[in-house]
């Protein structure tokens, strides 16, 4: 697949064309002095490091994001939305749903309390898919990349733990993006400027 990047000098527009995945002259430039490691990268003497959310709550209450946004560190935050479409939605929900259901009559057989953990998820699949399945609700898939920045790999580590643990009190989870901490660093300059 070939990328085109139209680049417009004065009256004149010149027209570079590069392979996906392969870096334009203005990556090159743009990254001088990067050192690129499994779980960081360091430019200019400066330590970053991409996570991204790999896990919410069942449900989100509101303000949900706060402890991300007020978060009292130095850190750029991106989130990517886009929708889902309902055909490719409906094969997914219908596999959960019978997952649950699985789970549910497995656990009823081996004489074990069906709690909330299987019963309100699977209560929650069921009501989606008739909602989706009558037009009445639109799904979106929400991606959500934090990137921290510090001094030394030190301070690094403890702003990642700490970030780690006010998201895991909200019951979100995060894992640090490894070997794609430069994919993930370029996906948060795109959405924003990057200090």
């Amino acid at each position: 697949m070939n990328m085109k990047l139209m680049l417009k000098r004065d009256k004149r527009v010149q027209t570079i064309y590069y392979e996906f995945w392969e870096q334009d002259h203005l990556d090159l430039l743009s990254y001088s002095g990067l050192e690129e490691q499994t779980s960081y990268l360091v430019i200019d003497g400066q330590y970053i490091r991409v996570l991204f959310i790999s896990g919410y709550p069942y449900i989100a209450s509101s303000g949900w994001l706060n402890s991300l946004v007020n978060f009292n560190h130095n850190a750029d935050i991106s989130y990517h939305i886009t929708t889902v479409e309902s055909t490719q939605a409906l094969p997914k929900l219908h596999r959960k749903i019978t997952e649950l259901e699985s789970t549910k009559r497995a656990m009823i057989r081996n004489g074990k309390i069906v709690g909330p953990e299987v019963t309100d998820p699977l209560e929650s699949a069921m009501a989606l898919r008739d909602k989706i399945l009558r037009g009445q609700e639109k799904l979106f898939q929400v991606s959500i990349y934090v990137s921290l920045f510090a001094d030394s790999l030190a301070d690094l580590d403890k702003i990642t733990q700490l970030l780690e643990t006010v998201l895991a009190s909200r019951m979100f989870y995060s894992k640090v993006a490894r070997y794609q901490q430069l994919e993930g660093l370029q996906s948060i300059c795109h959405a924003g400027k990057i200090n």
